[in-house]
């Protein structure tokens, strides 16, 4: 890299060259018997248990005595622990540790700003994971005193295997298999290039003019779910009934969570397969959806979550992922640069002030998302690359 300034795609080969390994994660729904469905469940209960005797324990050291246990203290003690309490030895050792390290994590959460640990309810503690895992055929796979476990037949995992969680969902059980791959082919960039304007009236919309209906999955099923909701609302707390209708509206939650995010993947995949470069706003979603009248509208198209996918998929393909600052991007003429908040006419249409260009303001805002992304994209490679 000495010597001088190298070419963008120079740089962009050498860029990929160094990301040859990834970590990927395949989930699939479990195909299990009532006896290892019973397992599963007092697995994830003893992993309860030590969470919270685990937490419980450090909260003690510290009252009393001053003393911030670190985890691999309370490790220490599982041994003792499973002379007192026999059942704990059912469970693998390192799932357990594991239990310690979710735990542990919870409190250093705390200490960056987060919220101070809270003991894991039965509802809530719904996942265990084991740290080693084999493929015993293509839908079987094998876990730690577990023994075999079947899924339903899907896609191949690729790669070395690193560990799995399984985890409970509405009386269903899904494992997720994280595994380390080589990337197959380096490929580069292409040339293609794309802004994207994240909307309400519209998902999205792209530098190319391309508009992504919203399909507003909520609202598709907001009157089913007011009807299951208010017959929630009026069963007797602790009865079976409520129980059982409880479990239905839960699994009309799943399903909507399921539609949109089949919808997310199948518009990332979509726009990574042609698209070599993509940029997006730098949108601090958190914060927009604890105020305003669009945050449940902004909540329903989960943003982040899409713009998660997007990184991940960029990186898996070699492509370039990246955020601009998004202030005034409604606002600025992609053809003169004038900003002024009197140009955005209305939610589509813009008239630049300056010098009287009209375009779609989507459209406009995704072009001016796309220039700073590429020059901010030079201004790094630049740098690196001296």
């Amino acid at each position: 890299m000495k010597g001088g300034l190298i070419t963008i795609q120079q740089c962009l080969i050498y860029y990929t060259i160094r990301m040859s390994e990834i970590i990927k994660t395949y989930k699939y729904r479990l195909k299990l018997s009532k006896e290892q469905e019973k397992t599963i469940d007092r697995y994830i209960n003893t992993s309860r248990a030590v969470y919270n005797l685990a937490l419980e324990t450090k909260i003690y050291a510290y009252k009393s005595r001053k003393v911030s246990l670190s985890k691999f203290d309370l490790m220490k003690q599982l041994t003792d622990c499973k002379k007192e309490f026999k059942w704990m030895k059912e469970v693998p050792s390192q799932s357990l540790q594991d239990t310690i390290e979710r735990m542990d994590k919870a409190y250093q959460s705390f200490f960056k700003g987060g919220g101070f640990p809270k003991f894991a309810k039965r509802d809530r503690y719904n996942s265990i994971l084991f740290k080693q895992v084999k493929q015993v055929d293509n839908y079987i796979f094998k876990l730690p005193k577990l023994g075999t476990v079947t899924i339903f037949k899907d896609r191949q995992p690729k790669g070395e295997l690193r560990n799995a969680t399984i985890t409970r969902v509405n009386n269903k059980y899904y494992m997720s298999v994280v595994t380390k791959q080589e990337v197959e082919e380096l490929s580069i960039p292409n040339d293609s290039q794309v802004g994207i304007d994240m909307g309400i009236s519209f998902f999205a919309t792209l530098s190319t003019g391309k508009q992504i209906e919203n399909p507003r999955h909520t609202l598709k099923y907001a009157k089913r779910l007011r009807v299951e909701s208010r017959s929630l609302a009026r069963k007797k707390k602790g009865s079976k009934s409520r129980a059982k209708q409880r479990l239905k509206v839960a699994k009309l939650h799943e399903k909507i969570r399921r539609v949109r995010k089949d919808f997310l993947h199948k518009q990332s995949k979509s726009i990574v397969d042609e698209f070599g470069f993509i940029a997006v706003e730098d949108l601090k979603v958190k914060n927009m959806v604890r105020f305003g009248y669009l945050s449940k509208h902004i909540s329903d198209a989960s943003w982040s979550e899409f713009f998660r996918q997007l990184s991940y998929k960029s990186e898996w393909s070699g492509n370039t992922f990246i955020k601009v600052d998004p202030r005034y991007t409604s606002q600025t003429c992609f053809d003169c640069g004038t900003v002024d908040k009197k140009s955005r006419v209305s939610q589509s249409k813009f008239v630049c002030t300056s010098c009287g260009t009209e375009s779609n303001s989507d459209i406009n805002a995704s072009n001016i998302i796309l220039s700073r992304g590429t020059a901010l994209i030079r201004q790094r490679e630049a740098l690196a690359c001296a």
